[in-house]
């Protein structure tokens, strides 16, 4: 999970001077939690409506 805060810095720091003028983030919004505790968060949690 990267922060936005995170992002602009990498952009600043490693990508820009990489030649790289944008990057694609999914938008903020809520999401439901699949909450398994015999496994971690699954990548395609974010997704769910």
């Amino acid at each position: 999970e990267w922060k936005w805060y995170d992002i602009a810095k990498e952009c600043t720091r490693y990508l820009g001077p990489k030649g790289y003028c944008a990057v694609q983030v999914s938008p903020a919004n809520e999401h439901i939690m699949i909450t398994k505790p015999e496994a971690d968060r699954p990548w395609w949690e974010r997704y769910q409506p």
